[in-house]
């Protein structure tokens, strides 16, 4: 494969396998690499192997899940943005993954019907970790009690 200096690349699956060593391949020729991959921790993880193989790289995380034509579009706009590279990639990779949780956390608190008035924090602690680990194991050890009642508060029905 020839150099790659200047050119910029998309790789879709680039966490496991063959995608993964196209990505690191690609990157130790001189190509700036996009990772586009739905599991932005373990396309972090991809990105610092990346790094440390080719030093001079820099390569992007952006999320995407190419079965869904929302995240395939807001992919586009955060592309089209320049949100590509360095530092403002890894900037919006954390922001991006402080929204992912505050959302869970708002899910889990909504779609679990778990905020009732009176319940105390144990049970409803108890019934969150429960809804988590049959609905949302993605999200087992993650997830901080903290959080869970902060969020409860913010929507169970005033007194």
């Amino acid at each position: 494969m020839d150099a790659m200096d200047g050119a910029r690349i998309i790789v879709t699956g680039p966490t496991p396998g063959i995608g993964k060593e196209i990505a690191s391949q690609l990157a130790s020729r001189g190509a700036e690499v996009i990772l586009a991959c739905r599991n932005v921790e373990r396309g972090e993880q991809t990105a610092e192997e990346i790094r440390a193989h080719a030093t001079a790289a820099q390569p992007a995380v952006i999320p995407v899940d190419t079965s869904s034509h929302t995240s395939i579009r807001e992919f586009a706009r955060e592309y089209r943005s320049g949100v590509q590279t360095g530092q403002r990639a890894s900037a919006r990779v954390a922001e991006l993954r402080t929204q992912a949780y505050d959302a869970a956390v708002k899910r889990i608190n909504c779609v679990c019907g778990q905020v009732v008035e009176g319940e105390d924090d144990d049970e409803l602690w108890e019934k969150a970790q429960a809804h988590i680990r049959r609905d949302h194991p993605d999200l087992v050890g993650k997830v901080a009690r903290e959080d869970i009642l902060a969020q409860a508060e913010e929507i169970r029905p005033s007194s």
